[in-house]
């Protein structure tokens, strides 16, 4: 599957996650993608990494993007006390996070405002499937810039509870941490 964002028109940006869409369906052959929800609303978008967080709050192995290490800077406890839960962290962004003692697996990137990999993302298969899965659409020169709320700020993206959607997605950000330079 490519979890590429399409390169589109900044007037047009939004419409890009309609192309996402498309590959899913194709690559799963169904049109229905039961339990997927598709989301403008960063609000929402927030409540469902709380969840994903809340489900593997006691084991499990969670995928996370921070676009950038500063990101995941500001949630380091919250991830501790993740780690020190039982769940396994894998966690994706570019630089370097400040405290290295918290039991993360950090894959650090290159920069890229449209690779998933670089996106604010959650995925888990277990307790239960889920995963929730955003691209930025703001101005490209201000990504991974400010928290969900900062002027201008905009997303758009999914929460998927589909089994083959999340294993495509999984499947994928393993080969990426295969890849990429872990701390």
């Amino acid at each position: 599957m490519d979890w590429k964002y399409p390169d589109t028109d900044p007037a047009r940006r939004a419409q890009g996650i309609a192309e996402i869409a498309e590959r899913i369906v194709a690559e799963t052959d169904d049109p229905q993608l039961s339990g997927t929800r598709f989301t403008y609303d960063a609000r929402e978008m927030l409540r469902a990494t709380r969840d994903i967080e809340a489900s593997v709050a006691t084991g499990g192995r969670l995928w996370v993007g921070f676009q950038k290490a500063d990101k995941f800077d500001h949630e380091t406890e919250r991830y501790r006390r993740l780690a020190e839960g039982g769940a396994e962290i894998v966690a994706f962004g570019t630089g370097e996070p400040a405290d290295e003692s918290v039991a993360v697996r950090w894959v650090k990137l290159e920069p890229s405002t449209s690779l998933v990999e670089n996106q604010w993302f959650l995925a888990t298969t277990a307790p239960e499937p889920i995963a929730f899965v955003s691209w930025e659409i703001s101005d490209p020169a201000r990504f991974g810039e400010g928290g969900i709320s900062a002027p201008d700020k905009r997303f758009v993206g999914f929460v998927t509870a589909d089994r083959r959607v999340i294993d495509m997605l999984v499947t994928h950000l393993d080969a990426v941490a295969a890849e990429g330079s872990d701390r």
